[in-house]
Formats: C-alpha cells, structure tokens, sequence
C-alpha cells in the first residue's frame, strides 16, 4: 500500500483504511492494528459502520 501511496502520488489524507470483515466481531478483532496503521502512516480510517450496525444485509 505505502508503495503505491509514493508511485502515484497518492495524497495521504485522501487515503481511507478499513478493517476487513463482514461481521462485528471481525471487524473489531482487526480494528486496533489498521487504526494504528491510518496513526503511523498519516492515513484514515473508516469503522464500516454500516456493517457494525445491519451487519452483511445488502442495500443498508
């Protein structure tokens, strides 16, 4: 990721990091090291909080 950032220019506070997963409890479980990822690398994060919320429903 950080390799493509440099290629292409990639503006840092343009690039959104989200945790993989379709349930809660996945995303929770790979939440702590990608916001840290977003900290050290001056990226941002998105929860996926429409999927912390309806979870893998379609159209929500």
């Amino acid at each position: 990721m950080l390799g493509l950032l440099a290629r292409f220019a990639l503006p840092r506070e343009r690039v959104l990091l989200m945790p993989e997963g379709i349930r809660r409890d996945e995303i929770l479980a790979r939440s702590a090291w990608v916001v840290e990822a977003c900290r050290r690398h001056g990226l941002r994060y998105s929860p996926r909080l429409h999927v912390m919320l309806w979870g893998a429903r379609r159209g929500v």
